[in-house]
């Protein structure tokens, strides 16, 4: 029952959190965008606002009891700044490792930016509608399997 409870809790939080990007126009990378070409910080708020309800959620999560594995997330609170077991990409250094992650999130952040909003905002508007959202959404669930088959094929999955 329990594993259910987590599916149903999970379901519920993204129909909110999707409505509430869909009424507010949520988009992370557009915060920072309008921030630096036009100094608006609508979409900035909102940015900041979804940090600071990852770390109370996190908080609330941790303070009842409900995390799995309580004690070992986030890792570098426990851990320090040593690599996190069990990632997909095998890397053999601390340095490697954020290689990796900083690559990753240049390449999101870089084509989302081209694209006119992070990938949560592409997603509400395919759900809209929108033609060019449709085809990056797309884009995205046929890269993604086709970027992890190329790495597996590399030789560099753990």
């Amino acid at each position: 029952m329990q594993v259910y409870a987590f599916a149903i809790a999970t379901l519920i939080v993204g129909f909110v959190a999707g409505i509430i990007g869909q009424r507010s126009g949520l988009c992370l990378i557009g915060g920072y965008r309008d921030y630096y070409l036009f100094k608006d910080t609508y979409l900035l708020k909102g940015a900041l606002a979804f940090i600071l309800a990852a770390i109370l959620g996190y908080t609330i999560l941790a303070i009842t009891g409900t995390i799995f594995a309580t004690g070992t997330f986030p890792w570098a609170f426990y851990k320090g700044l040593s690599a996190i077991p069990g990632t997909i990409v095998k890397t053999t250094t601390l340095e490697s490792s954020y290689l990796v992650a900083a690559i990753g999130g240049f390449g999101v952040g870089f084509f989302s930016a081209l694209a006119g909003g992070c990938p949560f905002r592409q997603h509400i508007m395919a759900s809209e509608g929108s033609k060019g959202s449709i085809a990056y959404v797309i884009g995205w669930w046929i890269g993604v399997p086709i970027t992890y088959a190329i790495i597996y094929a590399l030789g560099l999955l753990a």
